[in-house]
């Protein structure tokens, strides 16, 4: 059985963005995490009032997904954002074997707890409007999930952890979440209750090359930047050509 500490140091790389910033990361990360950890103080996250997301454009949000896959070396991966707005899927990579062929004869069960469950997006996107939204659990427990949300870190705001729940701070916006992964597979699966936002990121391999970051988590980051307003995020500096 895996202990709450190696499942912590483990769970999503948050807690590791925002102790790399404290220790001098290089510019383009330390946007990255203030954003991610920074943002309200307490014991639980509050959430916004009104709406704040803007509207999604299909083809902006694929062409970002295009643009971090390749800028990571992530050879596969998707992106899908499930709300009022509708329904919207950015995919990136392909495989020889064609769509209806599984690319592995891997059986991830292997894993135990971390693969007795093999979902597609839809699936997951599904379970965690009921799991955080409301629907799987009865009242009474699903008041518990939620409110057993508790700061993690004292000098690093804007993350929670509860049962079996996460929970981060995006400016006044909060996004209950849960993270996943196996060999060569990282995931990020959350829920808005306030805008009605289901988001799912997987990506493969797990972790950043370069940085050794979890590249689902990165790819998260760029995507709330894009669909909320506000961001805490920090405009970017034009990208170089030529």
């Amino acid at each position: 059985m895996t202990s709450n500490t190696t499942r912590r140091s483990r769970r999503m790389g948050i807690a590791r963005w925002c102790s790399r910033a404290t220790v001098g990361a290089a510019a383009a990360v330390a946007l990255l995490v203030t954003a991610s950890c920074g943002g309200g103080s307490g014991a639980t996250p509050t959430t916004a009032t009104t709406s704040a997301l803007k509207p999604i454009d299909q083809a902006a949000l694929q062409a970002l997904v295009d643009t971090t896959m390749a800028d990571r070396m992530i050879p596969g991966g998707l992106v899908l954002l499930r709300g009022p707005q509708g329904e919207y899927v950015a995919a990136y990579g392909t495989t020889e074997l064609g769509a209806e062929t599984a690319p592995t004869d891997v059986n991830h069960t292997f894993a135990f707890g971390t693969g007795g469950v093999i979902s597609t997006a839809n699936d997951l996107a599904t379970f965690f409007k009921a799991y955080v939204g409301g629907g799987l659990l009865d009242p009474e427990y699903q008041a518990l999930l939620i409110n057993s949300l508790q700061l993690e870190h004292a000098d690093k705001p804007g993350q929670y952890y509860g049962y079996g729940l996460s929970a981060l701070r995006w400016a006044e916006n909060s996004i209950e979440f849960h993270g996943g992964e196996t060999a060569g597979f990282n995931l990020f699966a959350g829920y808005d209750r306030t805008n009605q936002l289901a988001i799912v990121v997987w990506t493969n391999p797990t972790l950043g090359i370069d940085d050794g970051m979890a590249n689902a988590n990165q790819m998260m980051l760029k995507v709330l930047d894009q669909i909320y307003t506000p961001s805490p995020l920090a405009p970017l500096p034009p990208r170089e050509t030529g």
